[in-house]
């Protein structure tokens, strides 16, 4: 009797941690779905495609974000470097669009016409004309290509970006300390030097380059930290406004995940400079449509 008390005692164990354990996979598909549900599936000309997440309507400041998740230009990391991260972004009030750019590229200038395009098509939904980008790993290299590629040619002007968030980026295409298969995916396995300095951002820096704010851990080994320092100092150089936000460890790749032992301060630290960088653009816009009434 004492033998089968015991063996019902450990069925229904069994059964209360297997009921526990679909009732937490219900949650975690239901949660999931919520994250990556988006407004509209945009298929663009070049080739790439776009997720758009609208804001919510009571809470929509009338600008937008182009993510471009990393992958070393082979592949695209786009829940936890892309998709993950339109919750945040829409309880910011930013409209956010999420690039599914080709890879591996069909050229060195590939991504960033298909980025262009992308931010066209962004300007069209964006009320305010204020458009940012996102951009990780392989991805923050697009982001700065973005952000440094088209301040001087006049046909661009428009596609300009107003901001840069950079997480972990791959900066220079310099073989001292560039990701090596970012460089071999979009420059191939022999470049000129002249295609490598057009592509190393670092470079390309201007008085119009937009404000960034740049994050990675010190312990990262496969982009070296040096893509991001000496990225910011070039920035700083030519009186862009900068922050940055070293974590001491974490390593690479760690975008939205909550595994990441810094996550909630990072979020944090974020959600400020977007506070800042939106008090900025508000002064902005302000100026402007008082130079027009003057007009």
């Amino acid at each position: 009797m004492e033998m089968n008390s015991k063996k019902i005692k450990i069925i229904i164990t069994l059964l209360f941690v297997f009921l526990v354990s679909i009732i937490a996979l219900i949650i975690f598909i239901i949660a999931r779905n919520d994250e990556i549900k988006y407004s509209e599936l945009i298929k663009l000309t070049t080739g790439a495609s776009l997720k758009v997440y609208k804001s919510d309507d009571n809470n929509n400041n009338g600008r937008s974000i182009i993510v471009f998740p990393g992958g070393s230009y082979a592949k695209l990391a786009d829940k936890n470097e892309g998709t993950h991260w339109a919750p945040f972004l829409r309880d910011l009030g930013y409209t956010s669009a999420v690039l599914y750019y080709t890879v591996p590229p069909k050229a060195p200038d590939g991504p960033l016409k298909e980025a262009l395009e992308a931010m066209k098509y962004l300007r069209n939904i964006t009320t305010t004309g204020i458009i940012g980008v996102m951009g990780f790993s392989a991805g923050g290299h697009l982001a700065s290509t973005v952000a440094t590629h088209t301040h001087d040619k006049e046909e661009e002007e428009e596609e300009h970006p107003s901001f840069q968030i950079l997480f972990y980026p791959v900066i220079t295409m310099d073989a001292n300390y560039t990701h090596a298969r970012s460089r071999l995916n979009i420059l191939g396995s022999n470049p000129t030097n002249e295609l490598i300095n057009l592509y190393s951002n670092e470079k390309q820096v201007t008085t119009n380059t937009p404000p960034a704010y740049i994050t990675w851990t010190d312990d990262d080994t496969v982009v070296s930290p040096l893509n991001s320092i000496n990225y910011a100092d070039a920035l700083k150089k030519a009186d862009v406004p900068v922050y940055t936000k070293n974590f001491p460890k974490g390593e690479h790749g760690f975008g939205f995940s909550n595994k990441f032992e810094y996550h909630n301060e990072m979020i944090e630290d974020l959600t400020k400079w977007f506070e800042n960088m939106n008090k900025t653009l508000n002064e902005k816009e302000l100026l402007q449509e008082n130079k027009n009434k003057k007009k």
